[in-house]
C-alpha cells in the first residue's frame, strides 16, 4: 500500500501496526487478510461518527487519492507470486550445513533467493539460485545455532511476495534422538515404529531391548526402514526398547525415551477395571474390593484403579486379557475418556467387553460410533430423576434390584435409557419407582456379539445393588463371555491371572523389600510346604525355564 502510494498519488502512507477495532475486522475474523486506511486520527474530524457524516461534507479528491491507492496496492498484490512453503530443511551432518529444499512449490520460471539469519525475521546472508533450482544447501554455519530461513521467489515481471514463510533448523555432527519412537503391543509380536531422522547422512538405526530378567541388549542392528516387528517376545513378559541414529561417519545419537509394551495374547481371562474413587460420598475401597470379590464369587479377576485422569489403561495391559469389566460408580468423577484409545484397539481384536457405571452413558453419547459400532446402541436419553429401583431381566437375564444401606437406597437417579439398533440384544428394562410410563419398560441394558467379541452396556451402577442380585448378573454375564470356567493359576503371586517372572518379583518385594502382602497367600505358596517363602521363588523359576513341575495349591493359614 505504501509503494502504491508513492507512485500514483501524493499521499504520505504510513504504517501504523494493528488494529482489530474497525470496519475490516467482520472480514479479518472470516479468515481474510485486511488492510485498513483510515484518516491519522479520524476523531479530529468533526463529522465522524456523526449524523452530519453526509456526502456534502466529503473530502472527495481525498478520498479518490486514497482509492487510487489502494487499487494500486491490490494490482500489486495480484501480481506478486505465492510465499513459499519450505518442505524440509535437512540437517547435512557436518555441523556447518543445511540444505532446504521446497519442490511442491517450484516453479521452473522463477528466481529464487534463500535468506537466512539467526533471528527470526532478521534476514543477514543470501543466496541467489537460478530459474526453478528448488534446492539450496547452505554452508559456512554454527554448530547448535538456529538459522532461520526463508525462500523469496521472484517471478517473470520481477515481482516477490508480500511476505515470506519462514523455518527453522540447527546444524549437529552427531545424529539428533530418534523421535516418535513407540512400542505397540499386537497378537504375536510388538511393533516399534519411529519418525525418520532429518539428517542426509544417517546410516541406520540401532534398535535395543531388555526384559524385567535381563539387562540391554541389541536387538537389531542396521536398520534402515522407519518400523521394525519384534516377533519374538515371550508371552505376559513386559519388555523395554529404545533406538539410537547411527550417521555414516559412525556418531551416534542418544537413545530415543524407552518404550514398553508387552505383547498381546487376550488369554488371561478377566481384567477388572475399577474406576470407583475411594471415599467422600463414595465407598471406600475397602468397601469395593469385598463387594466385588463378593459378587464375582471366586472367579479370578486382576483389578485395575482408574480412579484419577493421570492413570489410563494401557494396551499392553488390556491385550492380556480375554474379557474387560470396566465399572464406573463413581458419582463425578468420569475417567473413561483417557483410556478409548486403548479400548478401541482392545475391542478391535476379539476381546469382551462389560461396561457399566452411574451416569457413564450420559457421559459418552456424544461419542456416538463408539456406542454404535460396539454395543449397538443409536442414542442414549438422558434421566435425572431419583426413579430408578430395579431393572427386568429379559431374554434369559436375571433380574437386579437396587439395595439399602448404602448412599443410593431404594432409587437411584441418572440412569439413562437406550434406543437400540437392529442386532443389539435388550437384557435389561427400567423399573419406575413412581410407575413413569416415560420410562418404564425401556432398555438399560444391552447385549451385543459382534465379529470382534461379545459386549454388554449398563446403564446403572453394580455397587449400588443388592449383593444378590448382583451376583447373578456377574454370574450370568461370565457365561455369556465364556468366562465362568477359567481359574487362577497356582504360583500367581501377584493375581493378574498368569504365572510369570513377575510373580517372582512380587515375592521377592514381599519378602525382602517390604512389599505388599499377596491377596492369597496360598497361590503364592507355590511349591505347597505352607510358608511362603525363598523355596517358593525357585520353584517357579524352575517351573518357568526349567521345565519343572507346575505350581500346586498352597496350604498357608492366613
Amino acid at each position: 500500500m505504501i509503494d502504491a502510494a508513492q507512485r500514483v498519488t501524493n499521499l504520505e502512507a504510513i504504517y501504523a501496526g494493528q488494529s482489530t477495532g474497525s470496519d475490516d475486522h467482520s472480514f479479518s475474523s472470516m479468515g481474510y487478510n485486511v488492510v485498513l486506511a483510515i484518516e491519522p486520527n479520524p476523531r479530529l474530524n468533526p463529522n465522524y461518527h456523526r449524523s452530519s457524516d453526509i456526502p456534502d461534507n466529503i473530502n472527495f479528491e481525498y478520498m479518490t487519492r486514497i482509492v487510487r491507492m489502494a487499487a494500486a496496492g491490490i494490482g500489486q498484490v495480484e501480481n506478486m507470486p505465492s510465499p513459499v512453503a519450505i518442505d524440509h530443511i535437512y540437517d547435512v551432518g557436518d555441523g556447518q550445513s543445511l540444505q532446504v529444499v521446497w519442490e511442491n512449490d517450484c516453479q521452473p520460471d522463477y528466481l529464487y533467493k534463500v535468506l537466512y539469519g539467526i533471528q527470526w525475521g532478521l534476514y543477514t546472508d543470501t543466496v541467489d539460485l537460478p530459474a526453478g533450482e528448488c534446492i539450496c544447501n547452505i554452508t559456512g554455519l554454527t554448530e547448535g545455532q538456529i538459522y532461520y530461513v526463508a525462500v523469496m521467489p521472484i517471478n517473470a515481471g520481477g515481482h516477490s511476495p508480500i511476505v515470506l514463510k519462514e523455518s527453522g533448523w540447527v546444524s549437529w555432527v552427531n545424529p539428533r534422538v530418534p523421535f516418535d519412537f513407540a512400542a505397540d503391543p499386537d497378537t504375536g509380536r510388538i511393533i516399534l515404529t519411529w519418525q525418520p531422522n532429518q539428517e542426509l547422512d544417517i546410516n541406520h538405526y540401532r534398535l535395543m531391548r531388555k526384559d524385567t530378567a535381563s539387562s540391554w541388549r541389541v536387538l537389531m542392528d542396521n536398520l534402515n526402514d522407519i518400523i521394525f516387528i519384534d516377533h519374538t517376545p515371550e508371552p505376559h513378559m513386559a519388555y523395554g526398547y529404545y533406538l539410537i541414529a547411527v550417521d555414516n561417519q559412525g556418531n551416534e545419537s542418544q537413545g530415543s525415551p524407552v518404550s514398553n509394551a508387552v505383547m498381546a495374547t487376550f488369554d488371561g481371562g478377566i481384567l477388572f477395571v475399577d474406576e470407583t474413587r475411594s471415599g467422600t460420598s463414595n465407598p471406600t475401597e475397602a468397601q469395593q474390593t469385598a463387594f466385588y470379590d463378593s459378587i464375582f464369587t471366586g472367579t479370578p479377576y486382576f483389578k485395575y484403579n482408574i480412579d484419577n485422569s493421570n492413570v489410563r489403561l494401557s494396551r499392553s495391559l488390556a491385550g492380556q486379557y480375554s474379557s474387560i469389566f470396566w465399572i464406573d460408580d463413581d458419582l463425578a468423577s468420569k475417567q473413561l475418556a483417557g483410556s478409548l484409545d486403548s479400548l478401541q484397539w482392545y475391542l478391535g481384536y476379539n476381546g469382551n467387553l462389560f461396561l457399566a457405571g452411574l451416569g457413564t452413558f450420559d457421559w459418552i453419547s456424544g461419542a456416538t460410533s463408539f456406542l454404535r459400532n460396539n454395543f449397538g446402541i443409536l442414542g442414549v436419553i438422558g434421566n435425572q430423576a431419583g426413579d430408578f429401583i430395579e431393572a427386568t431381566g429379559v431374554n434369559g437375564w436375571p433380574s437386579i434390584q437396587v439395595g439399602t444401606g448404602k448412599l443410593f437406597s431404594g432409587a437411584i437417579p441418572w440412569i439413562a435409557t437406550f434406543d437400540t439398533l437392529p442386532g443389539a440384544q435388550v437384557i435389561y428394562t427400567y423399573n419406575s419407582q413412581s410407575f413413569n410410563p416415560a420410562l418404564t419398560g425401556k432398555p438399560v441394558g444391552v447385549a451385543y456379539d459382534t465379529p470382534h467379541g461379545k459386549r454388554i452396556a449398563l446403564s446403572f451402577p453394580i455397587y449400588y445393588l443388592t449383593e444378590s442380585s448382583a451376583q447373578a448378573l456377574i454370574a450370568k454375564a461370565l457365561n455369556y463371555f465364556g468366562e465362568a470356567g477359567n481359574p487362577r493359576p497356582y504360583g500367581d503371586a501377584n493375581g493378574d491371572g498368569f504365572v510369570t517372572m513377575v510373580d517372582v518379583f512380587s515375592l521377592i518385594d514381599y519378602l525382602y523389600r517390604n512389599g505388599s502382602l499377596p491377596s492369597d497367600l496360598n497361590y503364592a505358596d507355590a511349591n505347597g510346604d505352607c510358608i511362603v517363602n525363598i523355596r517358593d521363588i525357585t520353584y517357579i523359576i524352575r517351573y518357568l525355564f526349567k521345565g519343572g513341575p507346575a505350581p500346586v495349591a498352597g496350604c498357608v493359614h492366613q
